[in-house]
C-alpha cells in the first residue's frame, strides 16, 4: 500500500507534521512544501491499520488543520524508478498530475518510460484515487534541474494540468 498524504497546518508550520512522521517506518520521506499545503508524506505501511497509525500521528499535530489522503490505487504498479530517496538530498517535490480524461489511465506507464529514458529526478509515481491522478516524487541536487523536472512531467503526453509541491527549508 502507498499513499501521498497532502498536509494543511497553520502558516509555517509544516515542519511539525515532519518531526511527528519522519522517524515512523511506514514513513518513505516527507517535507515542508511551499503552496497550498505546508507539508507531505509519502507512506507505504503494510495494511490499513500501518495508514491508520500515520493518520493519527498526523492529526495529533497541534498546528494541523486538514489532510488529504492519496491512495495508490494499485494498478499494475511499477517498481520505484529510482533510488530511495538520499537523507538530506538537497531539493525534493511532489508533483500532483491530473490526465487528459480522454487518455484513460496511461499516464502513470508513460510516465516511468519517461523517467527511465530522460528524467532521472522522478524517484517514483503512481496512480491515485483522489481529486488528482497520479503522484510522482522529484529528488534533485539543484533547484534548476528540480524545475526542469517539473517542467519535463507537465510536457508528457496525457498531462492535463500539475501541482508542483517544491520541498522548503525550514529551521525547526
Amino acid at each position: 500500500m502507498r499513499a501521498a498524504i497532502l498536509v494543511t497546518t497553520r502558516p509555517g508550520r509544516g515542519h511539525d507534521v515532519v518531526q511527528a512522521v519522519r522517524e515512523r517506518p511506514e514513513v518513505v520521506r516527507c517535507y515542508a512544501t511551499h503552496g497550498p499545503f505546508q507539508a507531505v508524506v509519502d507512506a507505504h505501511p503494510p495494511d490499513h491499520q500501518g495508514l491508520l497509525d500515520v493518520l493519527a500521528a498526523i492529526n495529533g499535530v497541534e498546528s494541523q488543520v486538514a489532510s488529504e489522503t492519496l491512495l495508490d490505487m494499485g494498478l499494475d504498479t511499477l517498481d520505484q524508478i529510482g533510488p530511495t530517496p538520499e537523507e538530506g538530498a538537497a531539493q525534493h517535490a511532489l508533483v500532483l498530475l491530473t490526465e487528459d480524461k480522454e487518455e484513460g489511465c496511461k499516464l502513470v506507464h508513460t510516465l516511468h518510460a519517461a523517467a527511465l529514458e530522460s528524467h532521472e529526478s522522478v524517484h517514483d509515481a503512481y496512480p491515485v484515487l483522489g481529486r488528482f491522478d497520479t503522484v510522482a516524487w522529484l529528488q534533485t541536487s539543484s533547484r534548476a534541474e528540480l524545475e526542469a523536472g517539473i517542467r519535463a512531467l507537465e510536457a508528457l503526453e496525457g498531462v492535463a494540468g500539475s501541482l508542483p509541491l517544491l520541498s522548503r527549508q525550514e529551521a525547526p
